[in-house]
């Protein structure tokens, strides 16, 4: 059945695959009827040669003989050729459905998978399908076509011996379906598929990890988990090996056994005149090539198994649901007001936002600000379109965020985070992520308005100075934070969300970004999550998050006249910017650090 799923995914993933597919089974199930025609051939020269045939009525199985092989190699080549193919086709249509797929997930189902669950499901999964498709359906059916052609044939011959080899192909293939069950009653599947997870998580954590666990002598502690990881694997491995040992030795007996059968079996009929020898001698090699491809179904089993798991990591990741997405177009927005009205969001059962509402309006800045936790990063990647909402909506432009078009909400409102990611790639292709080639002069003045041009200056190759994983140049979180600012300064959206876009610079530079930023967001609706409270004091609207509720809004002005939470926040951020470390003893009566004194 899980062949079958494979082979239905190859025709519905991509057409072009499929076409390379039939071809690669078809040029397989002829070249399987190829290989026992040199057999067949010889068998007739050598009755020719006992009936005393001269050389001219050998030429013809001869050429025969070598036509067949020539005819098997081709097709072997062109069906291993094509199979590749339709491999390769299929792993490449399957990865860009995921990243596709990815793309528009929720983000909290993505804060909620390992790292490296998700790189085995894009990665191993895809390459099991790969590797199954490439070489062991064609090895199928070679091995299913040869059988079932011959034996029907060798009937005509003699219907006891060629009864014998129907009884060796039974049991052969009733021991492969008895392995199936075997790997399927003692759950391997499962224990292989959560282990390959645990296996490639715990290798990406070792790596990121790598600075922390140098700094802190954890080397050996930590790579324990990943060493239980791999002994966990290799006892699957091993338990599945033993678990079948049994029924690959009988899959491999009873094919093995068929000959000598057929062998004594054949003596016997011509012992008594019921068959003649060299028909005995025909048996005897043609049930050898008969059964040569069958043979490499012993490990089919296991590459079909792990093909399996791999088309169910894919399959659970592609069902993942998804939001709806509309056919609305930024083109349409009556203005750049953001309107949020009786949103709530949940992590599974856990609710996070509670009835949040809010309007901003074009040409203002709206600070979020709260403790940690109290879902300020929720209520902006619901803004951006990156979260679920359980209900209400949310605006932008009188235009509901699932009515905008796929690329649409990404021109209405571009988002900058403190931790920016930067891509493999060149400065300029990160500069210009997702747009349509735009031109040399926008890109440099977007650069230049967020005092990323002089940085670009000092690179060796200037903007095609390639920089992330594997980049000539790398990037501080300062240097990484001015890419993404020009980033969006060149999508030039007209609702902007920054959260802490500037946190990494120092003092000298946030203050040139800034005034190079305040004539682009002039005009914006601007959203800013701020922990540093004094960025936002001229902010025209602050919203205070509190366990996922606007407790307090206002300007900075009326949030400080009262007891309110802000004004407590605002107190206690610069008590602890008075904060220091000093050797010096405190004075007598003076409390320590850990009685909320102010020295160390």
């Amino acid at each position: 059945m899980k062949a079958l799923s494979l082979v239905r995914m190859v025709f519905a993933t991509n057409k072009v695959a499929a076409r390379h597919f039939t071809v690669a089974l078809i040029c397989a199930a002829f070249g399987a009827l190829m290989l026992p025609i040199p057999i067949i051939m010889v068998w007739k020269m050598f009755v020719l040669l006992l009936a005393g045939g001269a050389g001219a009525s050998l030429l013809v199985p001869g050429v025969c003989a070598f036509v067949s092989v020539v005819g098997y190699s081709v097709l072997t080549v062109v069906a291993s050729t094509h199979s590749h193919k339709a491999a390769f086709g299929l792993s490449t249509s399957i990865a860009t459905a995921l990243v596709e797929h990815i793309g528009r997930v929720p983000l909290h189902w993505l804060a909620d998978i390992s790292n490296g669950e998700l790189k085995k499901m894009m990665s191993h999964d895809v390459d099991q399908i790969e590797n199954f498709i490439a070489h062991n359906m064609t090895d199928f059916v070679s091995a299913v076509t040869l059988p079932l052609v011959t034996i029907p044939v060798l009937f005509f011959v003699s219907w006891q011996l060629a009864l014998i080899m129907v009884i060796a192909v039974a049991v052969a293939e009733f021991v492969q379906m008895r392995s199936m069950a075997i790997l399927q009653k003692n759950n391997l599947m499962a224990e292989y598929f959560e282990t390959m997870a645990s296996l490639h998580g715990d290798a990406v954590e070792y790596v990121q990890g790598m600075p922390d666990i140098k700094i802190f002598n954890r080397a050996e502690a930590s790579m324990s988990r990943m060493q239980n990881a791999i002994r966990k694997f290799k006892d699957i491995q091993t338990r599945s090996r033993v678990l079948t040992l049994h029924s690959w030795a009988l899959f491999s007996t009873s094919l093995s056994m068929a000959f000598a059968v057929i062998a004594i079996a054949g003596v016997y009929l011509h012992k008594y005149n019921r068959l003649p020898f060299e028909n005995v001698v025909l048996f005897i090699v043609l049930g050898v090539v008969t059964f040569v491809p069958f043979k490499r179904l012993m490990r089919f089993v296991t590459f079909l198994w792990r093909a399996g798991m791999g088309y169910a990591g894919v399959k659970k990741l592609l069902e993942v649901e998804v939001e709806d997405i509309g056919d609305r177009r930024r083109s349409e927005m009556a203005s750049a007001d953001l309107n949020v009205s009786g949103l709530n969001v949940y992590y599974g059962e856990k609710q996070v936002l509670h009835d949040v509402g809010f309007t901003a309006r074009a040409g203002t800045v709206t600070a979020i600000v709260g403790p940690s936790g109290s879902g300020k990063s929720t209520l902006t990647a619901a803004i951006a379109g990156l979260e679920r909402i359980h209900s209400g909506t949310i605006t932008v432009g009188g235009i509901p965020l699932r009515d905008f078009a796929p690329g649409e909400l990404s021109k209405a409102i571009s988002i900058v985070y403190q931790s920016p990611f930067v891509f493999s790639g060149t400065v300029r292709e990160n500069i210009c992520l997702g747009l349509d080639a735009p031109s040399e002069e926008a890109m440099r003045r977007a650069a230049a308005m967020v005092q990323c041009d002089t940085l670009i200056g000092g690179f060796p190759e200037g903007y095609d100075t390639r920089i992330g994983a594997g980049g000539s140049v790398h990037l501080s979180g300062g240097q990484k934070q001015r890419v993404a600012l020009a980033r969006m300064a060149l999508r030039n959206a007209p609702v902007v969300l920054l959260d802490e876009a500037t946190a990494f610079a120092d003092p000298e530079s946030e203050a040139a970004i800034q005034k190079g930023l305040s004539s682009l967001l002039a005009d914006k609706t601007v959203l800013v999550i701020a922990h540093r409270l004094p960025s936002i004091a001229k902010a025209d609207n602050i919203l205070v998050i509190d366990n996922g509720r606007i407790v307090e809004s206002g300007t900075h002005d009326a949030l400080m006249a009262d007891d309110t939470l802000y004004a407590r926040m605002w107190n206690a951020y610069h008590a602890a910017r008075s904060w220091m470390f000093s050797t010096e003893a405190p004075p007598n009566g003076a409390g320590d650090c850990a009685h909320g004194g102010r020295t160390c």
